[in-house]
């Protein structure tokens, strides 16, 4: 079954699209007033795909794409690196960084999300809103 005005009376979506995923947490950030928008995403096919469509559905819902870049998905002593470029970081880490955006899509893990959080903290960067895929899959893994 197509998703449209039909679903839900005839069938269910149990797993929500891609589309769905990306719009709702763009949504949600918008409703807290954030208009400029940035992605770090894994360098595997997942990662591209999904850093396609958050780059699609921005617009549409009123928000501005900055940057992004892509990270190692296994290599975790990597990505300190490429944060703190994210970031525009100075040596000073004394001062929060330049940051040029509000929210930063994560379309990865809760466990990868939980490493790459930490980085952030490192360069004094505690006002970015993270936007990651799958917000139940947390209460999945307490089950």
């Amino acid at each position: 079954f197509a998703s449209g005005p039909e679903e839900g009376r005839l069938a269910w979506r149990f797993f929500s699209s891609d589309e769905d995923q990306v719009s709702a947490v763009i949504r949600f950030a918008r409703n807290l007033g954030v208009e400029n928008f940035a992605a770090l995403v894994p360098d595997e096919n997942y990662g591209q795909r999904m850093l396609s469509v958050y780059r699609n559905e921005l617009p549409a819902n009123g928000g501005h794409f900055v940057t992004s870049s892509t990270y190692p998905a296994g290599l975790h002593q990597e990505w300190n690196k490429l944060v703190a470029g994210l970031l525009n970081t100075t040596k000073d880490r004394d001062k929060p960084p330049a940051t040029p955006f509000q929210a930063l899509f994560l379309p990865d893990s809760w466990q990868n999300a939980s490493i790459m959080s930490p980085h952030l903290m490192y360069y004094r960067e505690n006002r970015v809103l993270l936007q990651v895929t799958m917000p139940w899959e947390q209460g999945l893994r307490l089950q």
